[in-house]
């Protein structure tokens, strides 16, 4: 039994004797059950091996994402018996950091290297999820996504497979597989691709299968960074996407914004009067890394950057178009807060009218600032949250909860995890008053969270009545955890 992995260091037989569960070289288990004679596979549990670094929902709330330091990203979606590792879309040779969906079927991944990669969902991939979770799909949105990916030999990318691809693998003879070096390795794995059980069965993948067919075709590479991408963020709108890497020095420490149409930067007009456009200017503002990027709900007219240098800057959004009159394209500089807090502010997130913004960091604070009005200096004083332990994650709820009720999530670095709420307050923003709640112990971390993400709502309704909402959490306990918060 088995075979298809690195090893396996042991194992161990049920009672009955008709299971066997084993444990393999690289954090996975595998089980088999007797079964008239055979061992056949089941799926057994999965997870990171390694410190996982970012988590983040698809923009409809349909599947979690998770990167890690393990080199994999990974995705996680309910079925019939529970939350399962569904797809495991890039296997990658650097430790990842940070990732954000553009739209249910693209999401931008950045790793120690200066590189970030483009990602786009496979037919095959969505053919399982819907066998998974019997959710329905537009035939509009299949036809445009890639069949299958394959990983050729020696090759560092996943490669898009379409359907002539496929059909060609299909009809060709052996004597022809083996003449044609390009068309062997891609039926190395597509055709392999196109028979994997969890499309057709409804059943979850199982390791092996994780690890060769279920990947996502790397559709394009963003370039410009010097040093190891750290953060990105994506708009609501899925037109933009902005990107930091690692900085000891203000010059590297700057925001790239790259449109998510084009995965070009944004043109603007030359300063020098020229006829062509060209690319825009990074956004500068803070001197070491950034950690943190997030975009105003709803209409993105906000770009909150936090960083290492204890500073949070705001950048506002110029216009609409092809091309920009502002030097740095479709956003520009409003705000810099130095010294807004007295350590490393290690997140950030938006409340869900944009009212206002949270801001955490190892000072054992979140400091909850009231958003800039346009056309008047910034004087506003932050509403200071104060935590037994350095403050390492944050996420607001995406809606007011009964229409009046504002919901913070709040992770510490020893791994606790709190609830904090409080009602909208006329004429004072933020509020002032916050009940606190901790999630048991025994749900949260033993070790620092790195994100928090609460699962967006399917209807895409600002305000709710409903009480039950899921969070989505990342931890150097190697863990992502999502827990059921009642409201």
């Amino acid at each position: 039994a088995g075979g298809a992995v690195q090893g396996f260091l042991g194992c161990a037989v049920s009672p009955s004797g008709t299971k066997v569960l084993a444990h393999g070289y690289q954090g996975s288990l595998h089980m088999w059950q007797a079964a008239d004679g055979l061992w056949l596979p089941q799926a057994s549990v999965s997870g990171h091996y390694a410190s996982v670094q970012d988590v983040c929902w698809d923009p409809r709330g349909n599947y979690l994402l998770s990167v890690s330091v393990d080199q994999t990203a990974r995705l996680f979606a309910p079925v019939a018996n529970g939350w399962r590792e569904i797809a495991r879309p890039q296997v990658h040779g650097y430790d990842m950091r940070c990732a954000a969906f553009v739209s249910p079927y693209v999401y931008v991944s950045g790793a120690d290297e200066k590189v970030l990669r483009v990602f786009t969902a496979t037919q095959q991939f969505v053919a399982s999820w819907q066998a998974l979770t019997h959710s329905d799909v537009p035939e509009s949105e299949l036809s445009r996504l890639a069949v299958g990916a394959s990983l050729p030999v020696l090759g560092l990318s996943n490669k898009a497979v379409d359907e002539e691809q496929v059909r060609a693998l299909r009809e060709a003879d052996t004597e022809e597989l083996n003449d044609n070096y390009h068309m062997r390795q891609t039926h190395t794995d597509v055709v392999a691709n196109a028979s994997m059980s969890a499309a057709t069965s409804g059943d979850p993948p199982l390791e092996e299968q994780l690890l060769r067919h279920t990947l996502w075709p790397e559709a394009d590479k963003l370039y410009g960074h010097p040093y190891e991408i750290f953060a990105v963020a994506a708009t609501h709108s899925g037109d933009w996407i902005a990107t930091a890497c690692k900085a000891s020095l203000d010059k590297y420490a700057a925001i790239r914004v790259y449109s998510a149409h084009t995965w070009q930067p944004p043109n603007v007009r030359d300063p020098a009067g020229g006829e062509q456009s060209v690319a825009a200017t990074p956004l500068m503002a803070h001197s070491l890394t950034i950690t943190r990027m997030q975009f105003s709900p709803s209409d993105d007219k906000y770009l909150l950057s936090v960083s290492r240098d204890r500073s949070w800057a705001l950048f506002e959004k110029t216009a609409s178009g092809d091309v920009f009159d502002e030097p740095t394209g479709p956003y520009r500089l409003a705000h810099h807060q130095v010294k807004a807090h007295a350590r490393i502010i290690w997140d950030a997130a938006w409340s869900p009218d944009a009212q206002f913004f949270a801001t955490a960091s190892r000072d054992k604070t979140i400091k909850l600032w009231p958003t800039p009005q346009a056309g008047s200096s910034y004087g506003g004083k932050p509403v200071v949250l104060t935590f037994p332990e350095a403050v390492t994650a944050v996420d607001f709820l995406p809606a007011l909860v009964h229409g009046h009720k504002y919901v913070l999530a709040a992770a510490l670095e020893n791994g606790q995890v709190f609830v904090l709420t409080a009602s909208a307050e006329e004429g004072k923003m933020p509020p002032s008053a916050w009940d606190t709640f901790e999630v048991p112990r025994k749900d949260s971390h033993v070790a620092m969270v790195h994100r928090l993400a609460w699962r967006p709502q399917q209807n895409d309704v600002k305000d709710s009545a409903s009480n039950d909402w899921m969070l989505a959490s990342a931890s150097d306990d190697q863990s992502v955890r999502i827990v059921s918060v009642m409201l």
